[in-house]
């Protein structure tokens, strides 16, 4: 009798990765067992074609990466990306006021704890209703962080105008106050 002995050979890959991201971050994943390796969907991964990729669905996905080792044996494996979608959030309209008063900024957290950035010239950096007296025309941020980690901003635009006192009459009475028209 003649014999042939056969080697199974059993390509073995793992892939590492994904898990829980916002809506548009990026999470990282790499394959391991092979020598070349093919992501799908393979416009949500960069470089589509590496072992180390990164991933960027906009929508909860699961990626499955082909393998092919050195004996030319193909194998998959998936993981999977859960996309959370950020909250909303309005920092309301932008405003405009006369300097050195101040306008109220109706900013609108969805129930979630707020902060204004940057504090200076509002009256409250933690309240979604603030006072807003900037001296200086000035971008306000409102952001929140919600129940999954998600953070999410808008801004405002606050300007001031500063009135310009024009007299409108004088007294040339000789009496020292008001005798020009300047």
């Amino acid at each position: 009798f003649d014999s042939v002995i056969v080697n199974v050979i059993h390509t073995h890959l793992e892939v590492y990765g994904g898990g829980n991201i916002c809506a548009g971050d990026t999470i990282g994943a790499w394959a391991t067992g092979a020598v070349s390796y093919s992501w799908n969907p393979s416009d949500l991964a960069n470089p589509a074609d590496g072992p180390l990729v990164y991933l960027s669905p906009q929508n909860s996905t699961v990626f499955e990466v082909t393998g092919v080792d050195e004996f030319n044996c193909i194998a998959t494996a998936s993981i999977n990306v859960n996309v959370y979608p950020r909250a909303e959030i309005n920092a309301g309209p932008d405003a405009y006021f006369d300097y050195p008063d101040s306008i109220m900024l109706y900013g609108n957290a969805m129930g979630f704890a707020c902060y204004w950035w940057p504090s200076e010239g509002l009256s409250c950096d933690t309240c979604e209703q603030t006072l807003a007296s900037p001296a200086e025309p000035t971008v306000y941020h409102l952001a929140i962080v919600d129940d999954f980690g998600c953070v999410n901003d808008d801004s405002v635009f606050v300007r001031p105008y500063f009135p310009l006192f024009v007299p409108n009459a004088f007294t040339p009475n000789a009496d020292g106050v008001n005798d020009v028209f300047q």
